[in-house]
This record gives C-alpha cells, structure tokens and sequence, in this order.
C-alpha cells in the first residue's frame, strides 16, 4: 500500500519557471497485506522555482526519507533502501553511489537519506541554456548513523529545450571527496534534476 498525496503549483511541469511541487509518500508492506517483507516508508519532498529575471530562474529542492523494517529481523529489503548519487540527485557521483558500503565495497543503500539541491537557470537562444548548480546529500543505514557528512557536488550544464522538457548534460565536482574518489563525474539526461 503506497498512499500519497501532492500540491503543484508550478507553471509549467516540463520547464517550470516559478511555482512549487510538494508531496509525501508512505509505504507499508506487512504480511497480513500478502506482502513477502514488512517495512513503513516515508518520503517528502518540495521544490520552488523563482523567476529573478526574464533570463534567469533559481530552482531549490529538498528531499527526505526514513524506512524502517518491521517483523522479525527488521531488515529494509535491498530494493526498498534509499540510494542518492547521479544525475537526479547528488551529481558529480555515479548512480547510486553513496551511502553505507558492502565487504566488497558496492552500495548496500539505506533507511534515511537527505538531499538538497539548488541550481540557476539561464536561458539562452534558441531554446540552448546553462546552469550552474550545488548538490548535497547523504544516506545513512539507520536513524543512529546519521552525522553531518554530508556529500557535497557545484557544477554546470547546458540544456536544450524540447516540448517536453529540456535534455541535459551537467558536470558535478566533488567538494569532499575521500582519497581515491574521482574529482567528479559528467551526466547525460532529459528533464530537469527536479
């Protein structure tokens, strides 16, 4: 069962340039629901979008989510655990990429992450665009976990405007990357981040 509710005021889903987007979701799984796993999950989110001039817009989001497993073994199953890292959340890190670590170093995911976004919009000509942006974000295995190390990721892009929402390829730098980390990473995508 995955109930959720959301309030659009944005002026345009594809290419907003002022408004806001908010939205709860809440997942629960439990036997009694035919379910093989039990858990509760929740997650938030909000955006606004500022038009400072005719050219320029500054977008900013934030996102949040907790899971908790229920039952015997309270273990979140791997595919309900929060991932951040990527394109559409933390870029300048590959997909996923963040978070608490296996034995053989791969993302196990977890049950609380964080992620704020901010980016300037540029409009240039000819549906052609740039923006410049800050990531950050993390996720943590349990609610015991969470610390301030938070990841953090500036960087620019350029779009191209379709009817149906812009392509897009952005460069992220890391601003805290561990030792043998890569100093950031490129993304090709359509749409906005968010």
């Amino acid at each position: 069962m995955s109930p959720s509710i959301y309030f659009d005021k944005r002026n345009d889903p594809f290419n907003p340039t002022s408004g806001s987007l908010h939205g709860i979701v809440v997942k629960y799984a439990s036997k009694e629901l035919l379910s093989e796993s039990e858990f509760i999950k929740g997650t938030l989110q909000s955006s606004w979008y500022f038009q400072l001039m005719k050219p320029v817009v500054m977008a900013l989001s934030l996102r949040s989510g907790m899971a908790h497993g229920l039952g015997v073994d309270k273990e979140l199953p791997l595919i309900e655990r929060f991932f951040l890292g990527g394109r559409s959340t933390v870029r300048g890190y590959s997909h996923d990429s963040l978070g608490p670590k296996g034995a053989d170093n791969n993302p196990t995911g977890g049950n609380i992450f964080v992620l704020m976004n901010w980016e300037l919009r540029f409009s240039l000509v000819k549906g052609f665009g740039l923006v410049t942006f800050v990531d950050s974000g993390n996720v943590w295995k349990t609610k015991d976990d969470v610390r301030d190390d938070l990841k953090y990721t500036v960087g620019a892009g350029i779009r191209y405007n379709t009817p149906v929402g812009p392509i897009r390829i952005d460069y992220g730098h890391k601003m805290n990357k561990e030792e043998d980390e890569s100093y950031g990473e490129a993304h090709f995508s359509f749409g906005h981040a968010f």
